[in-house]
Formats: C-alpha cells, structure tokens, sequence
C-alpha cells in the first residue's frame, strides 16, 4: 500500500472530495425515501389543531417540527421533502463549530463516512439530520451559547431522543473527562429544561388528545416485538462502520467499557421504536464522536474509505422491514404527487426485485 495513503489529509479540498464521494455512495447504495409527506402537509398548513390519524399523532411529540414547517409554509409533500432533503446536510455545517481546523476536517469526514446521510435521506421527512447536527454541536463546540440552543433543539425536535442522547453524552462526557466543565453541563441542562417545557407547553395548544409515540408503541407490542426479535441482526449491523473504523485507529482491546456499555444501552432503547437502526445510531452516533475525534489517522484515506464504502451497503432495519438501494420508494412518491412518468412506471414494474 501507499504510504501516503496512511497519512491524515491535511488540505480542506481532499477532505471535501472524500466526503462527497462518501455522501454519493451513500444515496446510490441506499436510496431515497420520502415519508409522512401528506401528514406532514397538513401540520403545515394547520399546526397544532391538526386532525391526523391515530398512526400518526406521534408527530405531536415534535413540537418544532410543526413549528418550524407552520411558519416556513409549504404544503406541497414534493417541497417539504426539498426541504427536509436540505436539512439533511446539517450535519456538515454544525462540524464547523469544532474549536480548531483540525476538529473541524476530522468532524466533518467523519459525519460523511459514518451512515448519516444514508439514515437522513432514507427517511426524508423525519429530520433525523437535525438530530445529528444537534449532536454534533454538543460534542465539538465550547461555546456555551452553542450548547444551551443546540440541547433545547434537540429536545424540541423530538424529546424522548434528545432526553436519551443528552444524558449520555453528559454520562460520558463526564466518564472519559471530555465534558467535565461545570458551566458547560449547566448550558446543556439548561437546554433540556427548556425543550421539555416547550415540549409541555405544546401540549396545551392541542384542542384533543392524541395518541403519543409511547402510546403507539404499547398499542402494537406484539407487532414490534416480534419483528424486532426476528431482524435484530440486522438493526445491529448500522454499527458495523463505526466499529471497523475503531478498529482500524484504535484496535478494539484500547476501547473502554463504557463505550460497550453505551453502546448495548442505546441498542435496548432502540428495540422498542419502529424504525430500530435509525434511532439506534442516532443515540449511538455521539459515543463514536467523542472518541474519534481527537485522532488525527481517522482522516487517512486507508482508514476512511473501506469504512464508508460499508456505510453505503450496510442494510437498515426501519418501520417497513430491512431496506438497501431503497429508491423504489422515491419512484413511489414522484408518481403520487408528480403525475405518472414514464421511467417511474418502468421502475415500478420491477417490483419483484425489491419485494
């Protein structure tokens, strides 16, 4: 092998290509899919006084995704896909709030290599990006401005995840003395305290009772239990790239017990939602940053690239069973909402090969 190719890229143009190679194997490898578009259009155009069906009231426990969709206006699903298509690069933008050049080249490969992008627009319409980028910010930025509304955007974006995530990165952080600032952890308490009130004031401006994610969850156990018992292996599998790339700078018997041990917690969090890898990596995500970060070899192309040409094919379980090269579904909803094409009806005839 090249030499060369073990050494960290230093110039922000060859990180930038890499991580445009990353994010492109991702969408091929794992599709788009739109969701909730309709649903999502009726939040829009009427907020909280919605009237949605009961499969879907869970969106209630989200009170500045309808905030933010009631004030920017679109009703069209194509257009708020756009925009959720948009926020999906979130995450690169946060990694330019690290402390230093360095940081900021290591967090934004990173956030390529690593499944984001294949989660984000394999759910377009979810958000998953804000709950990266939110992430992000908490792990690499000292300003406590940045932590006090990074942690209230969490929590307002979807309050069970950001309580989980929150906590374990104030755990951790505090563990491995990555986050033993007293100033700093009063800033991301504080911003939990004011995302669950946002959260409960919400509430009040619902004019009926809905059906919260708890409440789905539990009205359909069985359901998800046994899907969840029979394809774990494959909700696991979204851990794969991290793990090969803490192998591949760190070696596994350097790793410390607590990032098994958040690891196994974020999993058993995981396993009672519906879309089990998504949310998986999602509370998984902040672990794997506060360790990598600091190490400069996560930059060297031999280290990188067999890590994110595995995030393009790793295999996600969500709602709708394990999904790879996911874009039957993007045809799908062009032909919903765009009027009939020719090509989406010819990708639609090959359905048996994705069945």
């Amino acid at each position: 092998m090249n030499p060369k190719l073990r050494e960290p890229l230093e110039s922000w143009r060859s990180v930038l290509w890499l991580a445009g190679i990353a994010i492109a194997a991702q969408v091929l490898f794992g599709g788009m899919r739109p969701v909730d578009g309709s649903v999502l259009a009726t939040l829009a155009r009427d907020g909280f006084r919605a009237e949605l069906p009961p499969f879907a009231q869970y969106l209630f426990d989200s009170p500045l995704k309808i905030v933010l969709l009631k004030a920017i206006g679109l009703q069209s699903p194509t257009l708020i896909a756009g925009l959720f298509l948009a926020l999906s690069f979130l995450p690169f933008a946060a990694a330019l709030l690290a402390e230093d050049d360095e940081r900021r080249k290591s967090a934004f490969l990173l956030a390529a290599a690593l499944p984001l992008t294949r989660i984000s627009f394999g759910s377009l319409g979810v958000g998953d990006a804000v709950m990266f980028a939110g992430a992000i910010a908490v792990v690499v930025s000292r300003s406590r401005l940045v932590l006090l509304f990074a942690s209230a955007v969490l929590v307002g974006w979807h309050v069970q995840q950001g309580v989980l995530l929150l906590g374990l990165v104030v755990v951790l952080g505090w563990v491995t003395g990555e986050r033993r600032d007293r100033a700093s952890l009063a800033m991301i308490v504080a911003g939990v305290v004011l995302g669950v009130a946002f959260f409960l004031l919400s509430r009040t401006w619902l004019p009926f009772p809905y059906q919260s994610r708890l409440g789905f969850l539990l009205a359909h156990l069985d359901r998800f239990l046994l899907r969840i018992v029979f394809y774990w292996p494959a909700a696991i599998a979204v851990a794969l790239p991290g793990f090969l790339l803490l192998w591949l700078v760190r070696g596994f018997r350097s790793l410390s017990w607590w990032l098994f041990a958040g690891t196994a917690a974020s999993f058993v969090a995981a396993s009672v939602t519906s879309d089990v890898s998504r949310v998986f990596f999602v509370l998984h995500w902040p672990m794997l940053l506060m360790i990598l970060l600091p190490i400069r070899s996560v930059r060297s192309p031999a280290v990188i690239v067999p890590v994110m040409l595995l995030s393009a094919v790793v295999p996600l379980l969500t709602w709708s069973g394990v999904e790879v090269f996911d874009w039957k579904a993007l045809a799908q909803t062009l032909q919903k909402y765009g009027g009939p094409s020719g090509w989406a009806q010819l990708f639609l005839s090959l359905a048996g090969a994705f069945d």
